[in-house]
């Protein structure tokens, strides 16, 4: 009994310990599946976005496409076929086609080919090179890597033109280059050509306001620079800016040099738009863009005090309580008004905006305090105006009116500190009112906090006149007129430390103010040329020499 009980328990312990191994069996093959699994997942995965990028551009497959550079070319319709698919971003606007067509082409990009359709009517010039300039419009399909400045060029005629050309263009007025502009060159050199016809050859320059031509043919050409606000190529509006060369250039001349063009608006794109306010003694007049000068304004039957400021796109009249007009005249524009100011206004009390250099205002030894309000004023009294030192000694001062402004001048001495005191009705605006009790402190530097600048101003024609700016910090500190004179000294005193610039103007009109050139009139801009001096120290004296003429030659060569 007792052996096969034994034979029973062994027979239940090898069942036992088979399922054991059969379940450490099944585990272990359900692993080595997952982990085969997940690396022929992973492997796939790498397949997909493993490896380097493709930064390769599309090419194109010479023997399926339309051949390049053909001569005596008559074909209406261009494919080009590339070894990738492609897409095309901006295509019509991107694609730069010189001569430029009549008609607006067809252009398609799909699956591996671009295809160009000239329309029928489109008549192509006799004996001309035609470029097609792509830009970066051409791209693969799957990573966008742009087949830069493709051309694609043929020849109506025998030859393919190889003549080349380029320059730069920069604006007349601040000397900067101007991009996306078209330079044009035109075979035909009558001088109402850029109004009425479009260009034999035309380049668009880049953001360093380059531009180059490439396959030119050997001709006389009359060159233009336009900023084509409508894109018809053609000098039709007056905001579109233009430049020019006042000569024609030959192709091939071996002394041509780079071609530099200075742009400039001629004439004026500025007028009135409309009257904004009739109301406590002012008319705003706005206008379509800001003004660099005051506009000349006329008025009928007037009588009573009136002014005039800039503000920004607005002409501010100001007008006292005794103006009278009804009628003011701008241009060819009349413009009825009805003067206006309130009762309340008129018994407000006059408030400064600051004394414009703060409550504490500190000076130099050739400085006057200022007092600044918001609105014109009419009179000082200058004997209401009390200055006195910390011990009350009192000194004499003088003061005017300065539009908005009153400035005063005393007998204060350096290194103190004075007391200013203005009782009520020392100050009265054009409307006869007066402000509260006013204080405030003046503090005058040593002579030796400040710096003076010598001029000497060479190279000057003496049947010209010129204006001579010291700029500091965008502001000009002091205007200068020079004439009738080759050489010139200019002694600038007691300036504030710091960094300034000169600005000479060649003022061929003798206004006083910059003038953009005019191609009617075959005139270019007026020559205007910037220098930075060196850093103005305290009690020093900054000697500068300047040779009008060596300024104008370094001008043009870094122009270039």
């Amino acid at each position: 009994m007792l052996v096969p009980l034994c034979f029973f328990f062994v027979i239940k312990i090898l069942k036992i310990k088979i399922k054991i191994q059969q379940r450490l069996f099944l585990a272990a093959i359900t692993c080595f599946l997952v982990m085969l699994l997940a690396g022929c997942a992973q492997q796939a995965k790498g397949g997909l976005t493993g490896g380097p990028r493709d930064t390769t551009p599309p090419q194109i497959d010479t023997t399926k496409s339309t051949p390049n550079y053909s001569t005596f070319f008559d074909q209406r319709k261009i494919e080009l076929v590339f070894d990738e698919f492609i897409t095309a971003r901006s295509l019509l606007t991107k694609t730069i086609i010189s001569p430029p067509l009549v008609y607006i082409p067809k252009l398609e990009a799909k699956g591996k080919k671009l295809t160009i359709e000239l329309g029928e009517e489109e008549i192509l010039k006799e004996n001309a090179t035609y470029i097609f300039n792509f830009g970066d419009a051409i791209v693969d399909y799957h990573e966008s890597n742009a087949l830069k400045n493709y051309r694609f060029v043929f020849s109506t005629g025998s030859i393919i033109d190889s003549l080349s050309l380029n320059g730069k263009v920069y604006n007349a007025f601040d000397q900067k280059p101007v991009s996306d502009v078209y330079v044009m060159l035109y075979d035909d050199i009558r001088d109402s050509v850029v109004y009425q016809d479009k260009p034999f050859y035309f380049a668009l320059t880049d953001k360093e306001g380059k531009f180059a031509f490439e396959n030119l043919r050997s001709d006389t050409f009359k060159v233009f620079a336009l900023k084509d606000a409508n894109l018809n190529y053609i000098y039709d509006q007056p905001a579109e800016l233009i430049g020019f060369i006042d000569s024609f250039i030959y192709l091939p001349d071996t002394n041509l040099q780079e071609l530099s063009i200075e742009m400039f608006q001629d004439g004026s794109t500025l007028r009135f738009l409309k009257k904004d306010s009739d109301q406590n003694g002012q008319i705003k007049l706005l206008f379509n863009e800001s003004l660099k000068e005051k506009i000349p304004v006329r008025l009928e039957d007037s009588t009573g005090i009136y002014f005039s400021e800039i503000s920004k796109d607005t002409l501010i009249i100001w007008y006292g309580p005794d103006f009278d007009t009804t009628s003011l005249y701008i241009d060819e524009d009349t413009l009825r008004i009805n003067p206006s100011i309130s009762t309340a206004f008129l018994e407000d009390t006059l408030k400064i905006v600051s004394q414009g250099r703060g409550n504490n205002q500190i000076l130099s030894p050739v400085d006057s305090a200022i007092i600044a309000f918001d609105f014109p004023l009419e009179r000082v009294n200058s004997g209401k105006i009390i200055i006195a030192d910390t011990n009350n000694m009192a000194i004499s001062s003088d003061w005017e009116v300065v539009y908005k402004t009153v400035r005063g001048k005393g007998a204060w001495s350096a290194g103190q500190i004075w007391n200013v005191l203005v009782f009520p009705g020392a100050i009265e605006d054009i409307y006869n009112r007066t402000h509260d009790t006013l204080r405030f402190t003046i503090e005058v530097n040593e002579r030796e906090k400040y710096g003076d600048i010598s001029l000497t101003l060479t190279g000057l024609a003496p049947d010209q006149s010129y204006v001579v700016s010291l700029i500091s910090k965008n502001e000009v500190v002091n205007k200068s007129l020079v004439t009738d004179v080759d050489s010139t000294m200019i002694m600038y005193r007691i300036l504030d430390p710091g960094d300034y610039q000169l600005e000479i103007l060649e003022d061929r009109n003798k206004n006083g103010n910059w003038d953009g050139g005019s191609y009617r009139s075959k005139q270019f801009s007026e020559i205007r040329q910037s220098v930075s001096l060196e850093k103005l120290r305290e009690n020093w004296e900054l000697k500068a020499k300047i040779d009008w003429n060596e300024l104008l030659i370094k001008g043009r060569s870094e122009e270039k």
